[in-house]
């Protein structure tokens, strides 16, 4: 398949009380009416809607999965296709250098509550990589919390260079949401939050520079009514990626984004072009011009209009002309690694970890299928 046949946000709601907590290997009924609920737990778009009276819960947090959570999304996202998962093979996507434990309790999890046949872990980095048709490459994989930069060469990724930017898409909308309060505009309530995300969906872009690249203002009307006219703050919140003196730190929670990735990455407090750079200068010499030809941008922050540009120009600035560099902006990014695993799952080579070796061996034996 081409495209995705659904999409799941990561977002449960409960009853208040920790009722509908998903149940172990049981099978849960789906509540009538909800986006992929199951006992009282709603999963998705419906369970942001209905915030006011469900307690909301976030199963991938940084801060370590919540497993339960993790089952009850996965059960709502295998209703969602109407997919039976008993005696499927599973491919698995995870983040770069996700911490080994990790990824055997996704197996477990998969075999024991799913009854799945095959399971195969995938670094995300690499099939950003595999989806343009090449093995070797820097994965710049722009999130909701944070930028990391992989280098991958012959389908591994090489985690001496691994380097995460603890700034995403989260930071450019707190980002926004200061500028608004400057302006006046009482933008301080998870409300207000999710109407400036979905704001800077709509009108935030990357200038080219500063000084000279400012779009017409924009007009738009807030939930309550409040007009906002949004000018230099439309480009000034996605400076966040390039300028370390103005990234906002999540309220509370320092080096949130890279709490989940292996200790073998490095933490780049640095602008996203550094972080770039600073990637390819730590892998051997032998390999860099293939990777300066195959940079790839993916993930949902990496949609930004002119992120590409300026990070090609500002690239080409640092190198000063002695390295040429090619960055991939695909349209359809948001789901570029959805699209490499999917040419991986049909590879007839591909090693999966059976249901009989995690019998024998334990969760542990996933190590021998992952990338």
């Amino acid at each position: 398949e081409e495209e995705p046949r659904a999409s799941l946000r990561s977002v449960l709601g409960r009853p208040p009380g920790g009722a509908g907590r998903g149940s172990g290997e049981g099978s849960n009924k789906e509540e009538e009416g909800s986006d992929g609920g199951t006992d009282g737990v709603v999963a998705g778009a419906e369970a942001e809607k209905r915030r006011r009276t469900l307690a909301l819960s976030y199963p991938f947090a940084p801060f370590g999965h919540d497993w339960e959570g993790v089952e009850c999304m996965w059960r709502s996202a295998f209703e969602r296709i109407e997919v039976e998962p008993r005696g499927r093979r599973v491919l698995v996507i995870t983040p770069p250098l996700l911490a080994a434990r990790h990824r055997q309790r996704a197996a477990s999890l998969l075999f024991d509550a799913f009854h799945c046949s095959h399971v195969f872990v995938c670094d995300s980095s690499a099939l950003a990589i595999y989806a343009r048709g090449s093995l070797s490459g820097i994965a710049v994989d722009c999130g909701e919390r944070a930028c990391r930069v992989l280098p991958v060469h012959a389908g591994h990724v090489m985690p001496h260079g691994v380097l995460v930017m603890p700034c995403g898409g989260r930071h450019i909308t707190l980002r926004l949401m200061r500028l608004l309060q400057k302006c006046g505009h009482g933008c301080n309530t998870t409300e207000h939050f999710n109407e400036v995300n979905a704001i800077k969906e709509q009108v935030a872009y990357v200038a080219q520079s500063c000084e000279q690249d400012a779009q017409p203002p924009h007009t738009l009307q807030l939930s309550d009514g409040t007009t906002v006219e949004l000018g230099a703050e439309r480009h000034l919140c996605c400076e966040v990626l390039f300028d370390p003196e103005v990234q906002v730190e999540e309220e509370g929670c320092p080096d949130s984004a890279a709490s989940n990735d292996s200790a073998l990455s490095r933490t780049s407090p640095g602008a996203l072009p550094a972080a770039v750079a600073d990637c390819i200068a730590t892998c051997d010499v032998d390999v860099r011009q293939e990777l300066y030809d195959h940079i790839v941008l993916c993930g949902g922050t990496s949609l930004l209009p002119g992120l590409s540009e300026r990070l090609l120009r500002e690239l080409e600035q640092k190198w000063n002309g002695v390295f040429q560099a090619n960055i991939a902006c695909e349209p359809g990014r948001l789901t570029q690694t959805w699209a490499g695993a999917s040419v991986l799952a049909s590879c007839a080579a591909l090693e999966w970890f059976s249901r009989a070796e995690y019998d024998e061996e334990g969760a542990q034996g996933v190590r021998k299928c992952t990338l």
